[in-house]
């Protein structure tokens, strides 16, 4: 009857000897913010308003980070970034439209 907790530690041993870490979130959320120009802003999670949309970016990518990743799209139009944005791990950001690398 000692057997299973010996084989189960063994396995965990085993696992933090190889480094086996986690590569993919468990689930994945899509969240959409919509700048204050977009033609459809109503389609989205977030909707920033054309000053320091840095913001609510950074706040769309900690929730999709608070879910365990996922990936958040900005939508067509112009963002005002007024600061930094810190990406978060298993977070991807996506821009739409034309322009969206300027």
């Amino acid at each position: 009857m000692t057997i299973k907790p010996i084989l189960a530690l063994g396995a965990a041993l085993a696992l933090a000897l190889t480094g086996a870490v986690r590569t993919q979130a468990p689930s994945s959320a899509t969240l959409v913010v919509s700048a204050a120009d977009a033609l459809q802003p109503g389609r989205a999670d977030y909707q920033a308003e054309g000053v320091n949309d840095h913001l609510v970016v950074q706040m769309a990518i900690d929730r999709a980070h608070q879910r365990g990743g996922g990936r958040v799209v900005l939508s067509d139009g112009k963002f005002n970034l007024g600061g930094p944005v810190e990406l978060r791990s298993y977070v991807t950001l996506e821009g739409q439209g034309a322009g969206s690398l300027e």
